[in-house]
C-alpha cells in the first residue's frame, strides 16, 4: 500500500458521518494496520494520533460559518531522516 492510499483511506474516515464511521470497524482496523506499516516503513515519527468519536467543529472560520463538522481521526507525522 503506498501513501496515496493511505491518505485516501484516513480522509474517506475523516469524511465519514459519525454514525457511519463508527459503524465500520473495519475501517478502524485498517487505519491501524496501516498506521503500524507505516511506523515501521516510513521515515516518519508519529507525532500525535487523536481519535475521535463525537463531533468535532472544523477549525477554518469559513467552515464554522458554515457549520461544517467531521469525525474521525488526526494523525501528525513529522520526518525523522534527511532526504538529502
Amino acid at each position: 500500500m503506498n501513501l496515496l492510499e493511505v491518505i485516501r483511506l484516513i480522509a474517506l474516515f475523516l469524511l465519514a458521518p459519525e454514525k457511519r464511521a463508527f459503524e465500520m470497524k473495519d475501517v478502524q482496523s485498517k487505519i491501524k494496520e496501516i498506521m503500524n506499516e507505516l511506523k515501521v516503513a516510513c521515515p516518519y515519527a508519529l507525532r500525535a494520533s487523536l481519535s475521535y468519536s463525537s463531533i468535532h467543529q472544523i477549525n477554518s472560520d469559513s467552515s464554522k460559518r458554515k457549520g461544517e463538522q467531521t469525525v474521525g481521526m488526526i494523525i501528525i507525522a513529522s520526518r525523522t531522516v534527511d532526504i538529502y
